[in-house]
């Protein structure tokens, strides 16, 4: 059950929608077993602005799924004779040394018009205006290199028909610094982690919002790996690490709504994920202590949560020799013989659970 006086809406961003709870925060499913795939993109830039162009090739290698290639101006060469080179999208830094004279239109036109690209203007130069209608970035905005990283992201995932949007909330600067440009860990208040979820969800391969507040590492675990698309048959010590190696390997933001200590520990981690938790709770999800829920939670294959649940109404007497024959079921799924024995001499009625699939 769900306690919040919002409406439960669903909204869809960049990414195929698999989840969206009353926080109103979509997530994005991918098929976890799938390598990294990294894209090529070409920086052209020329030799005063290598400096910079180093910078930025980090800062989006460290964000996105891209190998920047490191493209300098040789001598005659113009960044239009680069961009002719090109069939990956393309990041021009524009300076008085990598275009210094005007060009006649029928040399960059269509050229810089057709290609995915964006610019990014270090100082005044007599660049072609039509370009700012381009991806274009230059001193009067916030932070370049993280809106040529929102644009990566579109030309990643093909978001072409959706705008982009290049500026962010100032009162959530030290969440993008801390969470967006690089993976890390930060806590805020509830509205906040909301906002920056819902603002910052085009720089995240996936957002994913857990409530936390009352819930047992367990159950949080649970959760966060079933929307991430995992498979949670495992105990709970194995589903933990399968959800912590797939955060590591992914760009994510997983935000931990109101954990307690115990969960904040077990689901800490390190790699490409972020991970924000918030100071009060936004909701309250309660999970129903009934042997139709243990089910439920059997036919998503959730066993260590399931585990948990019927030991539970076990010692409170709710249906015990239906709660032993589902954990025999999961204890033999397991290999734990002998607790599997245990429980079936606990009440030796045949075990089927064929009704589960069908």
């Amino acid at each position: 059950m769900i306690r919040t006086a919002r409406q439960q809406v669903t909204l869809k961003f960049n990414f195929t929608t698999i989840v969206a709870a009353s926080t109103d925060v979509a997530v994005a499913s991918w098929e976890g077993s799938m390598p990294r795939d990294l894209s090529p993109i070409l920086l052209a830039h020329a030799a005063p602005d290598q400096f910079y162009a180093q910078h930025i090739a980090a800062f989006l290698e460290s964000g996105c799924d891209v190998r920047c290639d490191l493209a300098l101006l040789g001598p005659g060469q113009d960044l239009v004779e680069l961009a002719e080179q090109c069939v990956d999208p393309l990041i021009l830094l524009l300076s008085k040394d990598s275009w210094p004279k005007r060009l006649p239109r029928e040399r960059w036109d269509p050229i810089l018009l057709e290609l995915p690209l964006a610019c990014v203007l270090l100082n005044p130069c007599p660049f072609p205006e039509l370009l700012r209608r381009r991806a274009f970035f230059d001193n009067d905005h916030p932070n370049p290199a993280r809106g040529v990283k929102r644009w990566l992201w579109q030309q990643q995932h093909r978001q072409l028909s959706q705008a982009v949007r290049f500026k962010w909330s100032e009162e959530l600067e030290k969440l993008y610094v801390g969470l967006a440009d690089r993976a890390g860990a930060q806590t805020a208040s509830a509205g906040q982690a909301r906002l920056f979820a819902l603002e910052a969800s085009a720089e995240f391969e996936c957002v994913v919002w857990i409530p936390c507040h009352g819930r047992t590492p367990n159950e949080c675990t649970g959760q966060l790996g079933t929307e991430l698309g995992l498979t949670m048959d495992e105990t709970e010590k194995q589903n933990r690490r399968h959800v912590l190696e797939t955060l590591r390997e992914r760009r994510c933001l997983v935000v931990l709504d109101a954990p307690s200590d115990e969960t904040r520990a077990a689901l800490d981690f390190a790699g490409r994920s972020s991970i924000l938790i918030t100071t009060e709770p936004l909701e309250i999800q309660e999970t129903p202590r009934t042997f139709h829920y243990a089910r439920e939670l059997i036919r998503n294959r959730r066993y260590a949560e399931a585990y948990d649940l019927l030991y539970l109404l076990m010692e409170d007497s709710v249906d015990t020799g239906a709660c032993a024959r589902e954990l025999t079921w999961i204890c033999e799924h397991w290999g734990r013989t002998a607790e599997a024995e245990r429980l079936r001499q606990h009440n030796p009625a045949p075990v089927s659970q064929l009704e589960l699939f069908e």
